[in-house]
């Protein structure tokens, strides 16, 4: 499904993003949301992340980002990746690549 000003995310990228602060309404990214819309779509993000996944970081958005890229659920999928990477760092999260990720889990484990 496309959403107006986020594009055609999979369900990890558009998870990750509501997680984040995303708020969607009728298939068009709502740019000035109030708080009780944000918290309501943070809320939403992490039970279907949770349900998706079986697995369950709370609200910690890197932990989240970091299980999703390094277990194929799609989170880098071309479709809307880059709008995430852009929506992320807006929140104050510089999302890494792939690479940095399995580079910092390598370095983690030495």
């Amino acid at each position: 499904m496309t959403i107006r000003g986020v594009g055609k995310p999979v369900p990890s990228q558009m998870y990750l993003m509501q997680l984040a602060g995303l708020v969607v309404h009728r298939r068009a990214k709502v740019h000035e949301p109030t708080e009780m819309q944000i918290n309501v779509s943070k809320s939403e993000g992490h039970q279907e992340l949770c349900r998706m996944t079986g697995q369950d970081f709370g609200f910690d958005l890197e932990r989240w980002y970091e299980y999703l890229i390094l277990h194929d659920y799609g989170l880098t999928h071309p479709y809307c990746y880059g709008a995430l990477r852009r929506f992320l760092k807006k929140t104050g999260f510089a999302a890494p690549f792939k690479k940095d990720v399995i580079a910092k889990r390598a370095a983690e484990e030495e």
